[in-house]
């Protein structure tokens, strides 16, 4: 079964990564515990689709839409529109619970909860490996040399658009028409029309693939550029809001707008309600404030105005503060009116708020949902009294899920962060307090480096974020950090580093992008410097704990390694070479850069952080160090070899 870890393997907070690998014959779908095979990583979803259909009623005639257009429509493409709160990822999860056997190729949630999900990378690996599970065919066929080389996971990260070209569309449209999927089990109270050959994939949040305007490609624009050179047989129902980027960018699909002021629309949202309302603690509720259930249904329905997640919102509010039920007249218009009516009451003073605002500041900037541990360290609260109270107050705007804290929806983080009310939080004073957090768990004495990233969800999160935050945040790694502290963030996520020969073309992991990119300026040059030197001793820390050399310090008060013995451990060297291809493209960003404006002089003080890894590299190859180590000794000489010559090239004349 799968496990129960989250983001073990660079994927992503909702759930646990399965991931393809090649194998004779096809690809397979298997739990992978190394994270270094390179094979595209199916997302699982499962939870997040749970919590979306929690309480899901009605949506007859969507269904009805959706079933007709698949069965009597050409076109590739239905897009279903509604603002915030209408419905939308709730209704793909419930499309895809209630689809018959192998309709569904594959479901997709961009949230911006979750940066991980909103990268084009991650969405083309999700998609290839849920087909390769789905459909053996499609496995087989990617197995072909030119698609297997596509799907790399190096490849991906490099180029998705060529990777869903060459790797997914290409081997779809080889394969023939699949039969008529089986009936599904939504009932109907109308006939259905005869239904077409076909198999679907689902995509939801595509104006959230836009969140923050920080990416170069976004999944919004792969996929559009790209719909109809899939097979006509695979057809895309997507969710959205109705963007003006998203509509443009979709021009020839469908469109299925979810009209909150359609009488069926209102109806559902009255089921919605209703349902909620006959639940036994409901009833007790309104019988205690002497309110009819009838009552309170009109009330709420008439200030959702159609929307779902108002509804929720005032359910939500009025299970935490009956004194509300009394007053149901009083509910405030929209979610933005909600929202502040919430705050308002559960902190009525500035003061109150002024609290707790470093709590929503830390999830707003969090790069996937936030773990406890990180929070507590973050928030300036006390952790034995005050943290808990502020967290259980806030519990219905910022759920825990597997120990994790963020935002309910989307639409909530939207609205903190506009400016224009006084419970506004500011995402760089967020990404400030996870910087400082980041720095206080890299001040932590670690002896021994990990060859993979750590097991525990906070270590894990500062691994695939830390560096994020202190580029956003204005923080810089500290020269004096341990090379144990520092190694699960040089290890993270590289395993597209591993290209054998191309190192450092590869260009810098995306976790470290940015990170790096925030030095390639003038004045950045210390910060650079300081980088490669503790990715150097990271690499050198592997060696050491593999007994290839022994650290020292000579009588000038420099560090010097000694070459002890053999290398021994296969695992601690390719971590080591790992780190080693990082820090060269680190080298190769800095020296191609108009912006780091770096002198010869400068570049050459960097080089000098290279020599003693390069040389290392080398080592395995000409001075034979691989011939010991347990298995695999030739590949890890070729690739040593290989990066000594590449780094060599790219500091040749310095």
């Amino acid at each position: 079964m799968v496990g129960e870890t989250h983001n073990e393997f660079g994927g992503t907070a909702y759930g646990p990564v399965v991931q393809a690998g090649s194998v004779t014959g096809g690809i397979h779908v298997h739990h992978h515990t190394s994270g270094t095979d390179g094979a595209p990583r199916r997302i699982d979803f499962s939870g997040y689709a749970e919590q979306k259909r929690q309480g899901f009623t009605g949506r007859r005639r969507l269904f009805e839409a959706v079933r007709s257009w698949l069965a009597t429509s050409d076109e590739r493409a239905l897009l279903v529109t509604g603002g915030p709160g209408t419905g939308k990822s709730a209704f793909l999860a419930e499309f895809t619970h209630r689809a018959g056997p192998g309709e569904i190729l594959g479901t997709y949630f961009c949230a911006a909860e979750d940066r991980t999900t909103l990268e084009p990378a991650a969405f083309v690996g999700h998609l290839a490996a849920a087909l390769a599970h789905g459909l053996p065919e499609f496995a087989r066929s990617a197995a072909a040399p030119g698609a297997a080389a596509a799907l790399r996971r190096e490849m991906i990260e490099r180029d998705p658009g060529h990777a869903l070209d060459q790797g997914v569309i290409a081997v779809l449209r080889q394969l023939p028409a699949p039969p008529a999927p089986a009936p599904h089990s939504q009932p109907h109270s109308h006939p259905q029309p005869p239904v077409e050959p076909h198999r679907v994939i689902l995509v939801d949040g595509l104006d959230e693939s836009l969140a923050g305007g920080e990416r170069r490609d976004t999944v919004l624009k792969l996929l559009a550029s790209r719909i109809e050179r899939f097979p006509p047989w695979v057809r895309f129902v997507l969710a959205a809001r109705p963007a003006p980027a998203v509509l443009t960018a979709l021009g020839g699909a469908r469109v299925l707008p979810l009209d909150t002021d359609d009488r069926q629309h209102l109806s559902d949202l009255r089921s919605f309600i209703d349902h909620r309302l006959a639940d036994r603690a409901w009833r007790a509720r309104l019988r205690d404030a002497g309110v009819s259930a009838h009552d309170a249904l009109e009330r709420i329905a008439a200030a959702a105005d159609g929307n779902f997640l108002y509804a929720t919102m005032a359910l939500k509010a009025i299970e935490t503060d009956r004194r509300s039920l009394t007053d149901l007249g009083a509910l405030p218009p929209g979610l933005a009116g909600i929202y502040e009516l919430f705050l308002e009451r559960h902190f009525p003073t500035a003061a109150d708020y002024a609290r707790i605002r470093p709590l929503l500041e830390a999830v707003a900037a969090a790069r996937e949902p936030l773990p406890g541990e990180i929070l507590g360290a973050v928030c300036g609260l006390d952790r034995a009294y005050e943290l808990p109270a502020a967290l259980t107050a806030l519990a219905a705007l910022m759920p825990e899920r597997d120990g994790r804290r963020s935002f309910f929806h989307h639409s909530l983080e939207d609205w903190l962060t506009d400016p224009g009310h006084p419970y506004r939080v500011d995402l760089t004073s967020g990404h400030r307090r996870l910087s400082a957090g980041f720095l206080d768990h890299l001040a932590v004495p670690v002896t021994r480096s990990a060859l993979t990233t750590p097991g525990k969800p906070a270590a894990r999160y500062w691994a695939h974020h830390g560096l994020d935050h202190l580029a956003l945040g204005g923080g810089r790694v500290p020269a004096a950090v341990t090379p144990g502290a520092f190694a699960p963030v040089a290890v993270s996520g590289q395993d597209y580093v591993w290209a054998l020969g191309d190192w450092t073309g590869n260009g810098l992991p995306p976790r470290m992008r940015r990170y790096v990119e925030s030095l390639l300026r003038p004045d950045g040059f210390e910060d650079l410097r300081t980088l490669l030197t503790v990715l150097k001793r990271v690499a050198m820390s592997f060696y050491a704990q593999d007994g290839l050399v022994r650290e020292a310090v000579d009588d000038d008060g420099h560090v010097v390694y000694e070459i002890l013995d053999e290398a021994h451990d296969t695992a601690t060297v390719f971590a080591a070479l790992k780190v080693t291809g990082f820090a060269g493209a680190v080298f190769r960003a800095a020296k191609e850069s108009p912006e780091a404006a770096l002198d010869a002089e400068r570049l050459v003080a960097l080089v000098d952080q290279l020599r003693t890894v390069r040389y290392m590299a080398g080592g395995f190859e000409y001075a034979g160090w691989a011939g010991a180590l347990p298995g695999g000794s030739g590949s890890l000489a070729h690739a040593g070899g290989a990066l000594n010559r590449e780094l060599h090239r790219l500091t040749d004349g310095l």
